[in-house]
């Protein structure tokens, strides 16, 4: 019994591998999620027809009742669904930075929409609304480092402002000349979106 069970092993082996080398599709059929069916742990290839019967509350996808073996793989995923869950998203993406403005629900139904924020220091780039679709979530923003650093330095000049680690965009630092030299330009800077604006000369 067992010497006949290796020599039907070798044979689907066999089999499969004559058929991946003329180019035709291979289907393993795993078991079904909430549902049955008679192929269940069977090897089927390409144009074969498999059945499935869904667990009542379920169905295939489009309700359908069976599943084709294609070139690459089967037409649809050989898995029951409720109705009820089509559609729906899970939690929203994490991003850097950031974070929803409202309380992470485990789901969330098709249509549904959620707003992220950036963290003080950081620019929210994209945009801030992602929406639930087809049972996925639009692509979330980003958030940049939206502060600065060291104001830029300028030869011959003292800067007046007092120091801060980081400086939020909108933040000014003024400069003053030493004597005897005369000042050109702005005599402050800006930080705008993690840049500083152009600095003064001191001649």
């Amino acid at each position: 019994m067992g010497f006949c069970r290796l020599l039907f092993l070798v044979n689907v082996l066999l089999t499969s591998w004559f058929s991946s080398a003329k180019g035709e599709g291979i289907c393993f059929f795993p078991s079904v999620e909430n549902g049955h069916s008679t192929s269940s742990g069977q090897t089927h290839k390409e144009g074969d027809i498999v059945q499935i019967v869904c667990n009542q509350g379920y169905s295939l996808q489009n309700n359908q009742s069976t599943i084709t073996c294609g070139e690459e793989g089967w037409s649809i995923p050989p898995k029951c669904i409720s109705p009820n869950s089509a559609g729906k998203c899970g939690p929203p993406p994490s991003i850097d930075n950031g974070d929803i403005t409202s309380l992470s629900l485990p789901e969330y139904a098709p249509l549904s929409s959620v707003e992220y924020q950036c963290q003080n220091y950081f620019l929210l780039k994209g945009n801030k609304i992602i929406t639930c679709r087809n049972g996925k979530w639009s692509d979330p923003p980003t958030c940049l480092h939206n502060s600065c650093v060291n104001p830029p330095h300028v030869p011959n000049a003292v800067i007046l402002t007092r120091h801060k680690a980081k400086y939020p965009s909108g933040d000014t630092v003024r400069y003053e000349c030493n004597k005897p030299f005369e000042l050109f330009g702005d005599m402050e800077v800006m930080c705008q979106n993690g840049i500083w604006t152009e600095p003064p000369t001191c001649k």
